[in-house]
C-alpha cells in the first residue's frame, strides 16, 4: 500500500481526530450555551461591530451568533435588488427574541455610546442606527404596546432628532444618505410612537411627554412640500384636546403661524433650526426681489436685520440665489430689485449663523 492509501486508511479508522485537527486548523470558533445576561462582569462571547467591540447576547440571539460568525458574508447583493438575510419568522423560536428587559439595556447601552468622541459621529450614528432599528423590530415582532415600549420609543425618536441635527456638520461624502435615511426612519418612529400612545390612551389623561413629541411632528413638516396643508388640518383634528392645550403644542401653532403667514421676523426669532431658517430667508429675498421698487436698491443693512444675518452673509446668501448686489459711491451696499435671475440653489447652503443667537 502507498503512502496516500496509507493515509486514507488512517482518516477512516480515525475519524473523530481528523475532524478536531481540522477544526483547529481552520480556527472555527465553538460556543457554548448561553443564557441572555446583562452582567457585564460575566464572561461572554463578544465580537467586533464595526469600530466597537461588544457581546453578543446584547444584540442577536444565540444560533444568529453563531451565524454571524461562520458565514463569510452576512448581506447577499442580487444584481436585480438588494436584500438583506435575515431569518425568516417561521424558523424564529422563543430563545430567538431578546426579552423587554434586554431591550432596554441594550437601547441604554447603544445611547450611552452616542457622547463618544473616539470616532466620527457619522460611524457611530451607523452604528446605533442599525441596532435601534433591530430593537424597534423585536419590539414589533412580540408585540409589546406597554408603557416602557412608548419610554424606549421616546428615547429612539430623541435619537433621530439629534443625529439629524449633527450629521449636518459632519464632512463625509455619504452624509446625504444618511440625512435621508435618518430623516425616514425619525417619521416612521414617530409613526409608531403615535399608534402606541393611542393603544394606551387614558380616558382623562395623556402621557408626559405626549404632548412634546406630538408638536415634533408639526415641526418637522413645516413646509408644504413635506406635507399638505388638508391631511396637515385632518392631524390637528385627530390630537387629543389636552395636548392641543398644552404649552407644546401652542409653541408649535404659533410657529407654523409665523411660517405661513410670512412673518420672517417672528420666525427666525423663535426657530434656530438649519433648513428652516435657510427656507425662510430665501423665500424673504425672494419676495423682496420681486415686490420692491425697481429704482430703489433694498440696503443690504436692512435686509441683514430682517434675516439676522451678518451684512457680509447676507451678500453671501444673495449671490447664492442667483442675485446681484450693487455698491455706491458711499459704500452702502444693496440688493437690485426685479432680478429675472433668482433661483433656488440645488445643492444646501453654506452654515449661516443668526445673529440673535450670538448675541
Amino acid at each position: 500500500m502507498d503512502e496516500s492509501g496509507r493515509r486514507r486508511q488512517q482518516r477512516r479508522n480515525h475519524p473523530s481526530s481528523s475532524s478536531s485537527s481540522t477544526s483547529s486548523s481552520t480556527g472555527t470558533p465553538r460556543f457554548r450555551s448561553q443564557k441572555f445576561s446583562l452582567n457585564p462582569d460575566k464572561t461572554t462571547q463578544s465580537s467586533n461591530f464595526g469600530p466597537f467591540s461588544m457581546p453578543y447576547h446584547l444584540f442577536v440571539p444565540e444560533h444568529e451568533g453563531e451565524m454571524r460568525q461562520t458565514l463569510a458574508s452576512y448581506i447577499l447583493v442580487s444584481l436585480s435588488s438588494c436584500l438583506a438575510l435575515t431569518i425568516s419568522l417561521k424558523y424564529v423560536q422563543a430563545s430567538d427574541v431578546r426579552p423587554l428587559s434586554v431591550l432596554e439595556d441594550t437601547l441604554n447601552y447603544l445611547l450611552y455610546l452616542l457622547d463618544s468622541s473616539e470616532h466620527p459621529f457619522e460611524v457611530v450614528h451607523d452604528f446605533i442606527f442599525d441596532r435601534t432599528r433591530s430593537i424597534r423590530q423585536d419590539l414589533s415582532m412580540q408585540n409589546i404596546v406597554n408603557d416602557r415600549a412608548i419610554h424606549m420609543y421616546e428615547k429612539m425618536v430623541k435619537f433621530h432628532v439629534v443625529s439629524r441635527h449633527r450629521l449636518r456638520n459632519c464632512g463625509s461624502s455619504s452624509i446625504s444618505s444618511l440625512q435621508y435615511l435618518n430623516m425616514e426612519q425619525l417619521t416612521k418612529t414617530l409613526a409608531s410612537l403615535y399608534i402606541l400612545y393611542e393603544a394606551n390612551h387614558r380616558s382623562i389623561s395623556i402621557y408626559e411627554n405626549e404632548a412634546e413629541f406630538r408638536s415634533l411632528y408639526v415641526l418637522l413638516h413645516l413646509d408644504s412640500k413635506s406635507q399638505q396643508a388638508e391631511s396637515k388640518s385632518f392631524w390637528f383634528c385627530r390630537v387629543p384636546s389636552l395636548i392641543m392645550k398644552s404649552k407644546e403644542m401652542h409653541f408649535t401653532g404659533q410657529v407654523l403661524r409665523f411660517y405661513r403667514m410670512g412673518n420672517y421676523r417672528s420666525f427666525l426669532c423663535t426657530v434656530s433650526d438649519e433648513p428652516f431658517v435657510n427656507e425662510v430667508r430665501t423665500l424673504a429675498v425672494s419676495y423682496i426681489n420681486n415686490c420692491c421698487y425697481k429704482l430703489h436698491p433694498y440696503p443690504l443693512e436692512q435686509l441683514s436685520k430682517l434675516l439676522m444675518m451678518k451684512e457680509s452673509d447676507v451678500e453671501s446668501f444673495c449671490h447664492a440665489c442667483g442675485l446681484e448686489t450693487v455698491t455706491d459711491d458711499g459704500g452702502t451696499k444693496s440688493l437690485p430689485t426685479k432680478q429675472t435671475t433668482f433661483s433656488i440653489p440645488k445643492g444646501s447652503f453654506q452654515s449661516y449663523s443668526l445673529l440673535a443667537l450670538q448675541q
